[in-house]
């Protein structure tokens, strides 16, 4: 549908779409990045790990070599002000350090929601999700996971059906209807 020029109406919802469908999608591209970059850290932590069963500090040690890299760089080229890009930024008198920080710790929220996603078809209990927080090594209060599920309801990530069964929805089959609290309209304005 093409927006008419005599209808700013149409023109306006058209763009809005247009500009919700973009938010979206850097949603879901912050989300993969933020995804890879837990990956990437937890690999780190690994390498880390690694080098203190042979018996070296890898911070320190990276350091060094990265120095060697860079005078061996500039001196073929002559040039001391030599600079290399990628994780760290090198130059040929500073130490380099790798700047990785850990894993982010994933939320009780994350953890239930992919434990409905791992789920679907099928549905998930709240007493499950409990007993594999539990087995994760998290001691939450017994009702965490019953107002996360339906905080996460009231999102429209998942739904509930009956008493206790909780299902995912994914992501293209959801409702983009804001409830008043997200849309701040929780009072009435003319009052």
């Amino acid at each position: 549908m093409s927006a008419n020029d005599s209808d700013p109406k149409s023109t306006i919802l058209e763009v809005t779409g247009a500009v919700v469908a973009e938010w979206h999608e850097a949603a879901r591209i912050i989300a993969d990045q933020q995804a890879r970059q837990n990956a990437l850290s937890a690999r780190y932590a690994d390498l880390q790990a690694a080098a203190r069963v042979f018996g070296f500090d890898l911070d320190s040690e990276y350091q060094i070599w990265m120095a060697k890299i860079v005078d061996a760089v500039a001196s073929r080229i002559g040039d001391n002000s030599v600079s290399i890009n990628g994780p760290v930024t090198v130059t040929a008198t500073a130490e380099a350090a790798p700047t990785i920080p850990p894993p982010k710790a994933r939320t009780i929220k994350e953890i239930v929601l992919e434990a409905a996603k791992e789920a679907y078809p099928k549905a998930i209990r709240a007493s499950g999700v409990r007993n594999l927080l539990g087995m994760q090594g998290f001691n939450v209060h017994d009702k965490t996971v019953g107002m996360t599920l339906y905080r996460l309801s009231r999102e429209g990530a998942i739904k509930r059906v009956g008493k206790a069964d909780w299902f995912f929805i994914p992501e293209n089959e959801r409702q983009n209807e804001e409830s008043p609290a997200d849309t701040g309209l929780l009072f009435n304005k003319s009052a």
